[in-house]
């Protein structure tokens, strides 16, 4: 495995120093957190896009954002993951104020082929879903006892 990271913040990037034994094209899966109005703007994303083309790429809002050892605000930290012998799918589902977790953990899950699943991340909105339903959710389908992280 390899990584990368950026960071962007006040319209530039300010991290921007790519190792150069890092295969760009060939990362596939790029991790962005960072202040919401960043996260969900269009033209960071289609930047990220240009920076790593192959690579499915997942935001999610933050109240800090760490790089290395430091702790920053109104920024994006893009962390980029190329794996050597590992593959990434990435399946989402719409979240609204009345989301049943449960039954959204098992909707996650029945997206995943379980025969060729190792272990699960889950990036949640937090404001709306229930995290230890959401886990129950998508146990309740988990016939292989795969490791599963929500973050």
């Amino acid at each position: 495995m390899k990584t990368a990271q950026l960071q962007f913040g006040s319209g530039i990037w300010k991290v921007d120093n790519i190792p150069a034994d890092f295969p760009t094209d060939k990362a596939q899966l790029v991790l962005v957190f960072g202040s919401g109005e960043l996260v969900t703007s269009q033209s960071l994303f289609d930047n990220i896009r240009s920076k790593f083309p192959h690579a499915d790429i997942v935001s999610c809002s933050t109240a800090g954002e760490i790089l290395h050892n430091e702790v920053y605000d109104e920024s994006a930290v893009v962390t980029a993951v190329y794996f050597e012998k590992a593959t990434v799918k990435s399946v989402s589902v719409e979240i609204n104020k009345n989301v049943n977790s449960f039954e959204t953990g098992k909707s996650l899950m029945s997206l995943l082929n379980q025969d060729d699943l190792v272990s699960v991340l889950v990036i949640s909105e937090g404001s709306f879903v229930n995290g230890s339903d959401l886990v129950g959710g998508f146990n309740e389908l988990n016939s292989n006892n795969f490791p599963l992280l929500v973050v």
